[in-house]
């Protein structure tokens, strides 16, 4: 069993929400809008996606961005386009972030998983966003979940940012959820995140406090830094200041990119029209 095991009450994950959308309205600010920024993975993953979209994908944001005066934590590409991100970033201080794994489902050999991982990152990948094995999960196997994230993790080091999705939308319910992000943090995960944005319901308020929950109770027990990804159909911005805000309720400090990320599309864009509101 994972070394936390927690029942979290609707009452409890329905407090945590109420609280934390209640603060949206006072930080619709520019200042808030630029913090918003830069806890974004940027990402693209369409089945359309080549060398020259990629690179105009990266071309258009730095250019938006350097207007507005900071950056996205990172951009996320498949790991063929991992280099593409490369030559365009050139000095720009933004990680290139490439799925990898067997992404969508992590349903290949772990030989393979590793060998994409491996030149996903010689092509010069900093961090890596892999599905943990949900298989194992569901049938218990929670320590062979755990050990295929932790092969990875060691022969990312940690100069690589290694992100477990568990595909919350896959779960039974959010004791699951919780249960799953344990067991990647215990594999060495650095951040867990909630979803694909492929084969399951993306993100929902209450997915991201119970990964939220068990980050924080990990943190406590481990005395371990680690942090959260949402990712799936996250394209507003109130829904993005919503999950920054459960996740300041639920860690009781500001978030910055070390602890925090919001995987997206489109909120960028949506961010940059807003800040020429304002």
């Amino acid at each position: 069993m994972p070394c936390l095991v927690r029942h979290i009450t609707a009452e409890e994950v329905a407090a945590i929400i109420k609280t934390a959308s209640e603060r949206i309205p006072a930080m619709r600010t520019g200042e808030t809008m630029r913090r918003l920024v830069t806890l974004i993975d940027h990402t693209t993953l369409s089945i359309t996606d080549s060398d020259e979209s990629v690179r105009e994908f990266t071309r258009s944001m730095l250019e938006a961005c350097r207007h507005i005066g900071t950056m996205p934590a990172s951009i996320c590409v498949s790991p063929i386009f991992v280099e593409s991100v490369g030559v365009e970033l050139e000095e720009e201080p933004v990680a290139i972030c490439s799925v990898a794994g067997g992404f969508p489902t992590g349903q290949t050999f772990p030989e393979v998983k590793m060998l994409e991982c491996a030149m996903a990152m010689e092509n010069g990948a900093d961090e890596l966003d892999m599905v943990i094995d949900l298989g194992a999960l569901r049938e218990g196997r929670y320590d062979e979940a755990a050990s295929e994230i932790r092969l990875i993790k060691e022969e990312a080091g940690d100069d690589i940012a290694l992100k477990a999705i568990v595909e919350t939308g896959a779960q039974e319910d959010l004791d699951d959820i919780y249960t799953a992000a344990i067991v990647a943090l215990e594999g060495g995960a650095d951040f867990v995140k909630s979803s694909t944005g492929k084969n399951c319901p993306g993100a929902t308020p209450e997915a991201a406090v119970a990964l939220c929950m068990a980050v924080a109770d990990y943190t406590n027990l481990c005395q371990t830094e680690a942090g959260v990804k949402v990712a799936g159909g996250v394209s507003s911005i109130d829904d993005a200041l919503l999950y920054i805000a459960i996740a300041e309720t639920v860690f009781g400090k500001a978030v910055d990119p070390d602890l925090f990320r919001i995987g997206s599309s489109s909120l960028l864009n949506s961010i940059i029209e807003e800040m020429g509101s304002l």
